[in-house]
């Protein structure tokens, strides 16, 4: 399977792009695990029956945001072997399942090694 990314260019867009699939935070909803959004919550925000809750303003949401990009400094900081970047509306898809994305939290490449892996924090 290829792996390919769409860039967005902004938040807003990246908001609208991730209208069109279901990404990694919201697949605990599709499969009926999460505490905050039930299935069909979340069928009706993907078909456009209903807003997503924007949780922008919400102080332990604002607070997790803002912790991540020392979370990932601490995690290089921890594993020296490892640079870590970081594409905010960059979102992850497969050819062949278009409609599961991923925005990543980081890109780990080892620099002794030369591989590549996933930072989730």
């Amino acid at each position: 399977m290829a792996t390919k990314f769409i860039e967005y260019p902004d938040r807003e867009s990246w908001l609208a792009g991730r209208g069109n699939s279901i990404g990694a935070s919201e697949v605990a909803a599709a499969i009926g695990m999460s505490p905050w959004q039930t299935p069909e919550e979340l069928w009706e925000v993907k078909t456009g029956r209903k807003k997503p809750k924007d949780l922008s303003t919400n102080e332990k949401v604002q607070f997790g945001q803002n912790a991540e990009g020392l979370i990932r400094d601490l995690y290089v900081l921890e594993h020296p072997i490892y640079k870590c970047e970081y594409h905010p509306y960059r979102v992850y898809f497969q050819e062949e399942t278009p409609f599961l994305t991923a925005t990543l939290d980081g890109e780990l490449f080892n620099v002794n090694e030369g591989t590549v892996g996933v930072y989730e924090g």
